[in-house]
């Protein structure tokens, strides 16, 4: 879950950097790394974490089946469960 968080921080992060001197319209300067490079490269970095996240939870999740052989993760339950948890959100705002 940290590392979902970290991506889709550094993937937010970068692209607000990047929109705020997109809007600015600030040119180049005559440095090595501008400041678009950086957050080009936090957002590759957030997707790269993204990556990496998804293949670690698959990892667990063959490890839990071997372990628990019953072990089954129903997915329409938790879109149900999400979805329920929006509408609240929704009704009480």
């Amino acid at each position: 879950m940290a590392w979902i968080r970290k991506a889709t921080s550094l993937i937010a992060f970068g692209f607000s950097i990047y929109k705020l001197f997109q809007i600015e319209g600030a040119e180049k300067p005559k440095r090595v790394v501008s400041a678009t490079d950086i957050s080009v490269l936090m957002i590759v970095f957030g997707l790269i974490s993204l990556s990496l996240a998804t293949l670690r939870h698959s990892r667990d999740l063959k490890a839990l089946r071997a372990e628990y052989p019953g072990f089954r993760v129903h997915w329409h339950e938790c879109w149900q469960d999400g979805c329920r948890s929006l509408e609240l959100l929704h009704y009480r705002g």
